[in-house]
Parts: structure tokens; sequence; C-alpha cells
């Protein structure tokens, strides 16, 4: 168990399951950097269905989008 703060407790699969999802934003935004397109146009077509229930994706995924295009270009 991993207990972060806030009372709440995670499994290893909880955490490993949140890697994935961020290595998967990486690779799905690194992708369309590569093909050029734009931060606006990746936050309109990236969806990362796998993870579409997760509480709060609609409302993070757009800031998660946004927070992984612009670690990609300082790190270019």
């Amino acid at each position: 168990m991993l207990a972060p703060g806030h009372r709440a407790l995670f499994k290893k699969s909880d955490v490993t399951d949140t890697r994935r999802y961020f290595e998967d934003l990486r690779d799905a935004v690194s992708a369309g950097m590569a093909a050029g397109k734009s931060l606006a146009e990746l936050e309109q077509t990236i969806e990362l269905e796998r993870y579409s229930g997760w509480a709060n994706d609609d409302r993070l995924r757009v800031r998660n989008i946004d927070a992984a295009y612009r670690n990609l270009q300082l790190c270019r």
C-alpha cells in the first residue's frame, strides 16, 4: 500500500496504472508533435479512451495534454 496523503491508500496496481497513463499520454503527445500538430489540435484529438472512465478525466485530460506538451518542448 502507498499512503501519499489526504487519507487515500493506493495499491501497487493503482500506482502502476497511473504510471502507464502518463506514459501513454507522453507517447500520444510526442507522436502528435512529431506529426507537426499544434497543442490545440492535440487537445482536440487525443482521447486516451482506455482511461475515459477514470475520475475527472473529462476535466483533467486537456490539462494533462497541455502539461505533457510543454514538458516535451522543454526536453527537446
